[in-house]
């Protein structure tokens, strides 16, 4: 047995906690005695001490105790990665927080029921918002949501046919506002003509380390072709980006943005002389059944991502864009799912933002057997797929 040994009482006051909070990291497993008395009392050592503190170290940056608990049975390397990914969590966090400042700024000019009602839109949005950081904190669920496409009944992959329609050629000036995890890039690498310069921001600072790592590895083909990329972060609410562009992208990210007029005034401004400006989005009827199917399955399911798709669809999306762009022309692709794996139906259902997860990980195996039920009655399950894209001009 150790020299030195401390009692639970002993520990708390070196740590400075209360006795309950020894007690209660005990009882969750991660901070165990070393040895009892024979009356009962508890023992620790010098290396409990360390531990404890490491612990109210991971509590105090914000882990949650499933997260201290994952830690600290994990290698070093595990460790620095768990660090990297609360800090780009923290940082969304803080863009969030501003953004709310921001809009509570605007809000003070405004006056009687126009107040309310812009206090309840920050509201419903601040809330919706969040939800879409967390699920977006990474490219993990953003991977979980591309899987699915493999099953496309489309002659050409959809960043293949976004890619076609970008009219991409040598020389040009690119900003892709909301890049995820690059994967347009990726898919295309091979097509990008030389010396073009590319630009790609994200609202998440996890994307952007995901996307800036993928092309990466890609560094020495580009670099032999004289094709530039930068990364940043940067908020589409208020689009604080200079200089003058040849094509800016937008790829499945207007509907998330609230202050989409000011954005669209913006890349109209940032627009060279004979540049496009090309976006993406879904139809009303995008997922269908898919979506019916889950809300059968549960009466529960909140998903924002529903609400705020049907902000700008390929539906009501022209004439928003008319307002600011001359010019504005849409293509949709041609293009649905037939899917016969009941796994990759549940990891995209899994990815939505909302309670879906929290509801999934209590029933999940209830909805993966009423997907394979349906996929053995019918040999596969038909999912209608709606997306397009808007070009426009000055």
């Amino acid at each position: 047995m150790p020299d030195k040994l401390y009692t639970a009482g002993e520990l708390a006051k070196m740590a400075g906690v209360s006795l309950r909070t020894v007690r209660f990291y005990d009882s969750k497993g991660i901070l165990k005695p070393i040895a009892h008395s024979d009356s009962g009392y508890r023992y620790y050592d010098c290396n409990s001490v360390e531990r404890l503190q490491k612990i109210l170290m991971m509590k105090f940056i914000g882990f949650s105790l499933e997260q201290i608990q994952q830690i600290m049975s994990s290698d070093g390397d595990s460790v620095k990665l768990s660090l990297a990914a609360q800090k780009n969590l923290l940082l969304e966090k803080k863009a969030h927080i501003e953004a709310i400042i921001s809009a509570l700024d605007e809000a003070q000019g405004i006056e009687g029921d126009e107040l309310w009602e812009k206090l309840s839109e920050i509201m419903k949005f601040t809330a919706q918002k969040e939800k879409i950081i967390t699920q977006y904190a990474d490219d993990s669920n953003l991977q979980r949501r591309i899987n699915i496409h493999a099953y496309s009944t489309a002659e050409t992959p959809w960043m293949q046919w976004v890619f076609d329609r970008l009219e991409i050629s040598g020389g040009m000036k690119i900003l892709e506002i909301g890049c995820g995890n690059a994967l347009l890039w990726r898919e295309n690498i091979d097509r990008i003509p030389e010396n073009t310069e590319i630009y790609l921001t994200d609202y998440s600072q996890g994307m952007v380390e995901s996307a800036e790592n993928l092309l990466s590895e890609l560094k020495p083909e580009t670099d032999s072709r004289g094709i530039k990329f930068r990364f940043g972060t940067a908020d589409a609410n208020d689009l604080k980006i200079c200089g003058k562009y040849d094509l800016v992208i937008a790829n499945h990210v207007l509907y998330h943005v609230r202050e989409r007029g000011k954005l669209l005034e913006r890349v109209h401004d940032m627009l060279t002389d004979g540049g496009r400006f090309c976006c993406t989005t879904i139809g009303q009827f995008h997922m269908e059944e898919l979506n019916r199917m889950l809300t059968e399955f549960s009466g529960e399911i909140q998903s924002p991502f529903f609400e705020m798709s049907d902000e700008f669809t390929l539906e009501n999306g022209g004439g928003l864009l008319e307002k600011v762009f001359g010019r504005v022309e849409k293509e949709e692709q041609d293009s649905n799912l037939i899917v016969d794996d009941a796994r990759a139906i549940y990891d995209y259902v899994y990815s939505y933002p909302g309670n879906v997860k929290e509801i999934l990980d209590k029933r999940g195996g209830d909805f993966i057997a009423m997907i394979r039920e349906k996929i053995e009655k019918e040999g596969a399950m038909f999912i209608r797929k709606s997306q397009g894209i808007f070009t426009c001009s000055k």
